[in-house]
């Protein structure tokens, strides 16, 4: 467990660091293209004086892409478009929550303690009271420091208290589900042995009350009462396996991000360096080819 906290709070810095390099990338393409503000403060795309063309830029520069790099990008498009034809993925099925949540959801949830980045928390909750792209930009230019690098440090610990509580109750729900459904059908195969018992007992005799003949057909009495009592038990023994399966998937879940997390930070590291590049950059074409595309697949 203490692996898996540790991973997970770490993750939640990961997160807000990338959350942050977003900002800045964005920033920079705004200030880098001079980009305009609509009448009622939407960023405008369309007037940013300092952004190159693409197409003219392709007409110009298409002979120059290394060809060996445009047939690595579409050998990787049709390697995921096939990895996914097949799979169990259904975007339709809503997805079980991982952990449990005690917000309402409506917005009134009082602010977590944040400790020594408190004040960095009022001011996002500022941000996000934001209206317009212009305010958001003007405000962001304003705050710089609010999008640097995160105390990574200081995160993971807020994030372990938060969680530690979390994952083990999850944990103690596997083991207390499988020992439920362990006992549920112990009692369901109970009932079904003294069912099987009675009719054992019955076609050894040949008495009336066990059995009774319609036609040609021998039929073994059993009481109403004990065969509705067998159904609730076992029906009671389904849905706790089902319940089991469904914690049990939600720790198999967990089980292998935890496994996989050191291999996917490590190559996340290397995008996190060449888009921090990129968020220092001058944002021109040619740049961002050599910092984003040839890096990416080479």
């Amino acid at each position: 467990m203490k692996t898996m906290v540790d991973y997970a709070s770490d993750f939640a810095a990961e997160v807000a660091s990338s959350a942050m390099l977003g900002m800045r990338l964005a920033l920079n393409a705004v200030e880098r293209w001079e980009c305009g503000f609509m009448a009622n403060g939407t960023l405008n795309m369309t007037d940013c004086p300092r952004m190159e063309n693409a197409t003219e830029w392709v007409m110009k520069n298409g002979k120059n892409v290394r060809k060996d790099v445009l047939k690595r990008m579409i050998q990787i498009g049709m390697a995921i478009l096939d990895s996914v034809n097949g799979t169990d993925i259904d975007p339709r099925k809503p997805m079980r929550r991982f952990l449990d949540s005690n917000t309402t959801g409506n917005g009134t949830d009082p602010m977590p303690d944040f400790g020594d980045l408190n004040a960095t928390a009022q001011k996002w909750m500022e941000f996000m009271n934001l209206t317009t792209d212009k305010q958001r930009v003007a405000f962001l230019k304003e705050n710089r420091k609010m999008i640097g690098e995160v105390p990574f440090s200081k995160i993971r610990v807020i994030v372990r208290k938060m969680l530690k509580p979390e994952i083990k109750k999850a944990l103690m729900v596997y083991h207390t589900q499988k020992l439920a459904a362990f006992k549920a059908q112990r009692e369901c195969f109970k009932r079904l042995l003294k069912i099987h018992t009675s009719m054992t007992c019955a076609a050894m005799t040949a008495s009336r009350t066990f059995s009774s003949k319609v036609g040609n057909k021998t039929y073994i009495n059993v009481k109403k009462g004990a065969m509705t009592t067998f159904t609730k038990v076992c029906m009671q023994s389904v849905r706790h396996q089902v319940r089991l399966g469904e914690a049990w998937t939600e720790i198999e879940a967990e089980m292998y991000l935890v496994s996989r997390y050191p291999k996917v930070k490590k190559e996340w590291i290397k995008w996190k360096k060449m888009l921090n590049a990129v968020a220092k950059s001058d944002m021109k074409l040619n740049t961002l080819m050599n910092l984003v595309v040839y890096k990416i697949f080479e």
